[in-house]
């Protein structure tokens, strides 16, 4: 199952994206092929695979590392766009509540990357995680920051404290410009 779901993420073949939702539900460990084949397969019918984005979502109870990567599959489909096909605003919901939630906290900082992409996420909150939540999420926090600046969502005197803290935040977060 998982040779055939990396052929068809390959071909970015969308004929299997009816069935991701039963292989996500009876056949837990297959989320990872599932979810790459969804967003390969999104890259040219994006409506149907943020729907079936969106029915493992409603539909499919999610251990930890699942949600991981339902929140990547959604980051990487621009899910989360106002813009985007369906209901972008339940996701963003469902985003957010995961975020508050007491998930693992690789989750939360997967979902406030995710936030970030839309500016649903303060600076406030990722600079308070950055120091608060473990280390190993440094990079997930990071990045969310340099989406908010991108976005042009926070101010530049932020984002230079920040990145001056130099290593790791300095190495991780571009030069603004």
């Amino acid at each position: 199952m998982r040779r055939a779901l990396g052929r068809l993420a390959r071909a970015g073949i969308p004929d299997a994206l009816p069935h991701v939702l039963k292989l996500t539900a009876y056949v837990p460990s297959l989320t990872p092929w599932a979810i790459r084949y969804v967003i390969a397969a999104g890259a040219s019918h994006i409506a149907e695979a943020l729907q079936v984005m969106d029915d493992i979502v409603a539909k499919v109870s999610h251990s930890d590392w699942q949600r991981l990567w339902l929140l990547r599959g959604l980051d990487e489909l621009s899910a989360l766009a106002p813009e985007a096909p369906g209901d972008s605003q339940a996701r963003v919901r469902w985003v957010s509540q995961l975020r508050h939630s007491r998930c693992g906290p690789s989750v939360v900082a997967e979902a406030a990357m995710a936030l970030a992409s839309v500016s649903e996420v303060e600076f406030a909150e990722l600079e308070y995680a950055l120091r608060n939540q473990p280390a190993a999420l440094s990079a997930w926090y990071l990045k969310s920051i340099a989406r908010l600046h991108q976005r042009g969502d926070m101010q530049a005197e932020q984002y230079a404290a920040v990145r001056g803290h130099g290593g790791l935040y300095a190495a991780l977060l571009p030069v603004a410009p």
